[in-house]
């Protein structure tokens, strides 16, 4: 999340695949950066059209629902 605050131009976040990793540093995004809660951000990666492997990364799910959101903004000074 610091490299994305601090791009001055904008960033390709890509993954092997381009979904999962990719997907879950795009949720973390919207949920530190534009205020979306977790439910909408995981809901979101969940879309088919994203293609998340839910049955291969499930611990990506947990991942972004134990975010600590407040730290980390707090660790980018927002």
């Amino acid at each position: 999340m610091k490299v994305v605050k601090q791009a001055e131009n904008p960033i390709l976040i890509h993954c092997w695949h381009g979904s999962d990793r990719a997907r879950v540093i795009t949720a973390a995004y919207r949920i530190i950066f534009e205020n979306w809660s977790k439910e909408q951000a995981i809901e979101e990666l969940r879309k088919p059209e994203f293609g998340y492997h839910e049955k291969c990364y499930p611990n990506l799910i947990n991942l972004l629902t134990n975010l600590d959101v407040q730290k980390i903004r707090n660790e980018l000074g927002i």
